[in-house]
């Protein structure tokens, strides 16, 4: 038999109730859905864009272009846009999605106005001990600094 997967999406800050919808699962034992609603995921996000000192390593792009390193900017804000909860036969694990902003470096009329860098996957597994990360990046973006090799 191969691996079954179960996802669970949740809207922003909403954690559902399983009880019903997931009447094959051991409720009782699931307690992802209690980690989830707890967990401050913007500190997460903030400790591994600080661990990675900001930057990204052997990045490649839509494109297949190979880039040695992306250099992101520090005054990044990494906004959470969904969270979810995997479940296989052997393993649960939480997955964070998060939205990646930086100030316009372009005098703009508007105060606050804000660039989308791309988009942060951090996976966790139930004890919190951090498993992947998945990056998308647009290096065209200003404040993006791209390395080839």
């Amino acid at each position: 038999m191969g691996v079954r997967e179960f996802w669970i999406f949740t809207e922003r800050n909403k954690i559902p109730d399983f009880s019903e919808e997931v009447g094959y699962l051991d409720t009782a034992n699931f307690d992802m859905t209690e980690i989830l609603a707890n967990l401050d995921a913007n500190a997460l996000v903030q400790e591994h864009l600080e661990l990675c000192d900001y930057k990204v390593c052997g990045y490649w792009d839509e494109q297949d272009k190979y880039y040695e390193e992306l250099i992101l900017p520090r005054s990044l804000i990494a906004s959470l846009i969904s969270s979810s909860i995997g479940v296989t036969d052997t393993k649960r694990f939480l997955q964070l999605k998060f939205v990646l902003l930086a100030s316009s470096p372009v005098a703009d009329t508007k105060p606050n106005n804000m660039n989308s860098l791309g988009t942060l996957t951090l996976i966790y597994d139930e004890n919190l001990e951090f498993v992947d990360e998945n990056w998308v990046i647009d290096i065209n973006c200003l404040g993006v600094q791209a390395r080839q090799a």
